[in-house]
């Protein structure tokens, strides 16, 4: 696998969502492509990937996090230490940061990327908790979280409107760690209400470690993408052929006809 075309990122983007909402970081021929879920990511094809993915600290860091399921303390402290600060456009002020991850060396754009997802979901995960009071009486003292896991071309968008809209409230809603500013790629991790109700959407750091109140994405049930009593999951269903006729009505322009459609769509 070419790491110049293929980052850990993209890898779990597209290892999360390959069963629903793949996008274009994969190919069939892939070799960890086809692995069912319940093998889960322990599976050897799938170690031996994220290894050749993670040559370098900070690329290593945000591989470990998402099997675990938790932040460490140094990333939990450090992206505390620096949430209310930034340099420029974005740009984290890392002399705040714990010893350890201020000597971090980071290579280059994906290293950075890495980091403010780890920071942004850290920083998110303590909003979260602080909000979850909040949450309990918004739901009747039942829920802490809310989930959607959405389903391509059953109304989901319209579901997660809905769900954001209990949930947050209305816009403008802002970024957990002001370091990160909304309306950039991060704001998939922690966007937050006025009144700190977080959401997140569509992260492999955010599904395993539920720094959230609220969250959706096409990623399927399991092992890491599973939910405990205290969250309220929803999931829409829409007949198949339903769906098929309204995926194919949406794209028709990518396909000669129904039958190129019906050979070819992957």
């Amino acid at each position: 696998m070419d790491e110049r075309t293929f980052n850990i990122q993209q890898f779990f983007i597209g290892f999360f969502g390959k069963n629903d909402d793949p996008g274009g970081y994969y190919r069939k021929s892939d070799a960890w492509c086809n692995i069912p879920w319940e093998q889960g990511i322990e599976e050897p094809i799938i170690q031996n990937t994220i290894r050749e993915l993670t040559k370098t600290p900070a690329r290593f860091l945000y591989a470990k996090t998402i099997p675990s399921g938790r932040f460490d303390n140094e990333v939990t402290q450090t992206a505390l230490n620096t949430a209310d600060s930034f340099i420029g456009n974005s740009t984290i002020d890392m002399t705040k940061a714990t010893k350890s991850l201020k000597c971090l060396s980071l290579t280059d754009k994906t290293d950075e990327n890495c980091l403010t997802d780890l920071l942004t979901g850290a920083f998110a995960n303590i909003k979260r908790k602080e909000a979850e009071a909040r949450f309990l009486e918004k739901t009747g003292k039942k829920y802490k979280r809310i989930h959607v896991y959405r389903v391509m071309k059953t109304a989901s968008s319209s579901l997660t409107e809905c769900m954001r809209h209990y949930s947050l409230g209305d816009p403008p809603y802002r970024n957990s760690h002001a370091g990160f500013k909304e309306n950039t790629a991060q704001e998939v991790i922690g966007r937050m209400s006025g009144e700190g109700i977080v959401e997140c959407s569509w992260s492999p750091i955010a599904t395993s470690t539920k720094c959230y109140n609220f969250y959706h994405s096409h990623y399927p049930i399991s092992k890491i993408n599973s939910q405990t009593r205290s969250t309220y999951s929803l999931i829409s269903i829409r007949e198949p052929i339903q769906r098929m006729a309204s995926f194919f009505n949406m794209n028709s322009m990518y396909f000669k006809d129904e039958e190129d459609f019906i050979r070819n769509c992957h």
